[in-house]
């Protein structure tokens, strides 16, 4: 019962069994030649680690 309400959501929704996996699509979407060009933030530490004693 349970890959029947699977199946029928599958066909409802228009997707296919040979799905992707959420880094590819997103790298589809927003990789190289994409035209998405972000400017990375510093990792520097924003303050001073607290001393513990």
């Amino acid at each position: 019962m349970e890959e029947e309400a699977r199946l029928i959501l599958r066909n409802a929704l228009g997707g296919n069994d040979d799905s992707q996996n959420l880094a590819e699509v997103i790298h589809f979407y927003f990789g190289p030649g994409n035209g998405l060009d972000l400017e990375l933030p510093s990792r520097e530490p924003s303050r001073d680690p607290p001393i513990i004693e």
